[in-house]
């Protein structure tokens, strides 16, 4: 939106004005000045009043010509700056109004922008949660049933089998963190396992790892969907095992950056 520029209302009116009563003044003063006085005829000047005026009287005259002229002069021109400085506040004041209208319409489409940015970045995080969930359920559903927990008191299945295969993954994942729950008590009283195919233990769980991850950047909805799928309890269970067997120090680091990251939205929501 563009500001009208505003001009002074008459100035020029009033220049011409200004002209015209000041020719009309030295008119009549010259007129005046000519018929005020009879020529003297004994000092020798008979050509006009003008003629007889001496150096002094010429100034005098000048001067009682020209000064109300010079005076009306000043006094149009201040009343021309006056109206001049009117037109320029009228016209700071309505820049200030278009600036706030731009910086009003810059915030509102700032907005819209970061709001759609927001949606297209928990639009691909939900789609990235959902591919990481999908190799988790397919990983674990093919290699449940060899990743053994071999410990002194014997063989144990870390994740248990699943015969349903039709489950989705809003099914399939509950019932597998439930299920590894039964599992620990009987692998932690050994205190030291060694794990059969460690690899895919690791793998499952760096899947879940990510997952988790990613909740807390979808939308509301998307995150009370995905807390369903006990992600949490199941990564829990499974950094249990962790410590017991040397083949998964690899995820120490995992195992730590996740609790400073729980530490963090538990303080986050103890905030609010």
């Amino acid at each position: 939106m563009k500001s009208k520029s505003i001009e002074p209302k008459g100035a020029g009116d009033k220049l011409l004005g200004f002209i015209v009563v000041s020719l009309i003044w030295v008119g009549i003063a010259l007129y005046l000045g000519w018929t005020a006085h009879v020529p003297n005829t004994e000092s020798g000047c008979s050509s006009g009043t003008f003629s007889c005026l001496t150096a002094n009287e010429w100034g005098d005259f000048l001067a009682g010509v020209f000064a109300p002229v010079a005076f009306a002069g000043l006094v149009v021109t201040i009343w021309i700056q006056s109206d001049e400085l009117r037109a320029q506040r009228e016209e700071i004041a309505q820049t200030r109004e278009v600036l706030k209208e731009q910086a009003q319409h810059a915030e509102e489409q700032t907005k819209i922008l970061l709001n759609e940015w927001r949606e297209t970045k928990e639009e691909k995080n939900k789609i990235n949660f959902n591919l990481l969930v999908s190799k988790l359920r397919a990983l674990s559903r093919e290699q449940a049933p060899h990743i053994v927990a071999v410990t002194a008191k014997g063989q144990f299945e870390v994740f248990p089998s699943i015969k349903n295969s039709n489950l989705s993954d809003e099914r399939y994942l509950p019932i597998l963190a439930n299920a590894s729950s039964q599992r620990l008590p009987q692998i932690l009283q050994a205190n030291a396992c060694n794990l059969m195919n460690a690899d895919d233990f690791v793998q499952i769980y760096r899947f879940a790892y990510n997952a988790e991850e990613l909740i807390g950047t979808m939308s509301h909805v998307d995150r009370l969907v995905a807390q369903t799928l006990k992600l949490d309890q199941l990564i829990s269970n499974m950094e249990k095992l962790i410590p017991l067997d040397p083949q998964l120090d690899q995820l120490q680091g995992h195992v730590e950056a996740r609790r400073r990251r729980l530490e963090r939205e538990k303080s986050a929501v103890l905030a609010v």
